[in-house]
């Protein structure tokens, strides 16, 4: 057994070398490759071409069109699921981050949710308010603001998103300071 395993990791490490960013980007591709613009623009399903895509978060998102790339590249929290695609019913209620699926989705609040199935769905929209801002990070306070030493409330419209969670901070200037380097403000 242990010969099997030393022969089988070397010839994976071969293979993933010599397929290079593409087994990195399997592996971080996110929304099956669906593109969420045309998602919640249009409110249609639409598969991205793989040749028109960003990275957001760690997170590969494709498009329809260059046009839709630029709409996700001008504001990405406004397109990027909750919680990155996890469950958000999961991490609430169970403390663990379970990947969502496309196929069992709930669009709230202009927000798209991805649930792993169709139970976990229905608890959302059951008591959406209980769930809707489990990836606010912070109770909403600016991270930035409350490093300083002051407990101000963040605004939706200046939202950047790390980890996952969403942090909202006070104003443009300041969101502009925190994405410049995210690690001085979040643990």
């Amino acid at each position: 057994m242990t010969l099997f395993k030393r022969v089988t990791l070397p010839a994976f490490f071969v293979f993933a070398s010599i397929a290079g960013a593409n087994v990195l980007e399997a592996q971080t591709r996110a929304m099956t490759g669906f593109c969420p613009v045309t998602i919640l623009d249009g409110g249609e399903w639409k598969k991205g071409d793989v040749e028109i895509k960003s990275t957001y978060d760690n997170r590969t998102y494709y498009f329809v069109s260059a046009e839709a790339k630029k709409k996700f590249d001008k504001y990405p929290p406004k397109y990027v699921p909750a919680l990155g695609g996890d469950c958000i019913i999961c991490l609430v209620n169970v403390g663990k981050r379970i990947e969502g699926s496309v196929f069992h989705s709930v669009r709230h609040k202009d927000r798209l949710y991805l649930f792993p199935q169709d139970r976990a769905k229905k608890v959302f929209t059951d008591e959406p308010e209980k769930f809707e801002n489990a990836d606010l990070a912070l109770d909403g306070k600016c991270p930035v603001c409350k490093k300083g030493g002051s407990d101000e409330k963040g605004k939706p419209e200046f939202t950047v998103i790390v980890a996952d969670m969403r942090y909202q901070m006070a104003s443009k200037e300041i969101m502009e300071e925190f994405k410049r380097n995210p690690k001085n403000y979040v643990r």
